[in-house]
């Protein structure tokens, strides 16, 4: 039997350092996905400002041209307001000419104030377009991260595995199918070590007379407690 649960603790050692590798593994992934779903939005927002200023600058520029056509309005307007010869036709050249001026005036305030929003829009993109290419560096180096260290621990995890069917293969199976299922529930640790009176998965003291039976060593023995096999670390010697 002490031969049984020696094999379980170094079965344990194994599956302890897979349990690792495969934290480990699973944390970049995590990061990457925080990463991603911080950037996602960012991203969207960033091509929604893109939008706007496209559409601003493109309201400016129709501007522009309705700007030019008033000009020329005003122009011929004056060349007409030189040819008048009565005081009513006069009357409604001036009307006319003071409607496209006052039309003229509020575009150009109408132009200003998009000057500034355009001007905004600008820096507001500057700036966040430096914290995109940064944002995209890093996603970019962390699945280049992640891409790496799969494959280095591919073959690490493949020769424990390896190790593991070796040292399983001798262990009733049972037994193996028991240790499986506590180190499933209990986090890593199926087998602990008893030290001086108690166990060291709970650290709960065990009675007097189940210590003298683990040492005894003719069955398997259970922490009543957090129900984990227990041995003795002196046997490992």
């Amino acid at each position: 039997m002490k031969e049984q649960l020696l094999k379980l603790v170094d079965l344990q050692n194994i599956d302890s350092k897979i349990f690792d590798i495969k934290v480990k593994l699973q944390k970049l992934p995590d990061q990457l996905k925080k990463l991603k779903e911080e950037f996602e939005p960012r991203f969207k927002k960033f091509n929604e400002t893109k939008e706007s200023l496209k559409a601003k600058e493109a309201d400016n520029l129709r501007m522009e041209m309705e700007t030019k056509e008033k000009e020329e309005k005003l122009k011929d307007l004056h060349q007409k307001l030189s040819n008048v010869k009565k005081a009513k036709e006069l009357n409604a050249v001036d009307t006319e000419i003071n409607a496209v001026k006052k039309s003229m005036t509020e575009m150009q305030t109408a132009k200003t104030k998009l000057a500034e929003e355009i001007d905004n829009l600008k820096k507001e993109l500057q700036e966040e377009e430096q914290i995109i290419q940064e944002q995209e560096k890093n996603i970019k180096e962390l699945e280049e991260k992640i891409e790496t260290e799969n494959k280095e621990n591919a073959a690490i995890l493949e020769g424990l595995k390896t190790e593991r069917d070796k040292i399983a293969g001798t262990i009733p199976p049972d037994l193996l199918e028991e240790y499986e299922f506590i180190f499933e529930k209990k986090g890593g640790k199926a087998i602990v070590a008893v030290k001086g009176k108690s166990c060291t998965g709970c650290f709960m003291s065990i009675p007097p007379q189940t210590v003298n039976d683990i040492r005894k060593c003719n069955k398997i023995h259970y922490c009543p407690y957090c129900s984990r096999i227990l041995f003795y670390p002196e046997w490992e010697n």
